[in-house]
C-alpha cells in the first residue's frame, strides 16, 4: 500500500522555512562571526617591538621584533621621536599602523598589565631584516653624523 501522495517540493519548502528563522538567529545571537565568517572584524595579530637603533633629529629608527626579525619605521608627523628602549605593540606588517607606546624609564615599564602611555601613528618601512640591512636602512635615511 502506499500512503498519501506527495506534493512535489512541498518537504523541501518547510525545511527551508525552518532553516530561516535558525539562520537569523544564529546572525542576531553571534554576529558573523556565530557561522564562522570573518568580514574583517576580528583581532588584529600584534607583536612588540623595542626599538634599538635612533639616529638624534631622525624619525626613522630600527626595532628588533619578537619573531619578524628586524623592523625600519618612521614616525610621521612628529607625534613621536623614537628612543632606544621604548616598545610599541602593534601588528607586524609593512605600512601605517597605530601602535601603543610604553617608553622606556616609564613608572610602569616592565609591567604586563600598564596601560600604554600614547598610541602612535608609524609607518613600517621594511620587516623581517636581519641586522645589517636594517642598519644600512637607517644609514641610507639619515646619514650619521
Amino acid at each position: 500500500m502506499r500512503g498519501p501522495a506527495r506534493q512535489p517540493g512541498g518537504g523541501e519548502r518547510r525545511g527551508a522555512l525552518v532553516c530561516i528563522p535558525l539562520l537569523l538567529s544564529a546572525l542576531l545571537l553571534g554576529g558573523c562571526g556565530g557561522l564562522g565568517i570573518n568580514l574583517g572584524g576580528g583581532r588584529a595579530s600584534t607583536g612588540a617591538h623595542t626599538v634599538l637603533l635612533v639616529r638624534p633629529g631622525c624619525s626613522t629608527f630600527v626595532a628588533r621584533t619578537l619573531r619578524h626579525g628586524f623592523v625600519v619605521a618612521e614616525a610621521p608627523e612628529g607625534r613621536y621621536a623614537p628612543a632606544a628602549g621604548d616598545v610599541l605593540q602593534g601588528p607586524p606588517r609593512e605600512g601605517r599602523s597605530v601602535f601603543a607606546l610604553f617608553p622606556s624609564g616609564a613608572v610602569t615599564a616592565g609591567d604586563p598589565g600598564a596601560d600604554p602611555d600614547d598610541n602612535v601613528p608609524l609607518d613600517v618601512l621594511a620587516l623581517g631584516l636581519d641586522l645589517p640591512d636594517a642598519s644600512a636602512r637607517l644609514d641610507a635615511a639619515c646619514p650619521p653624523s
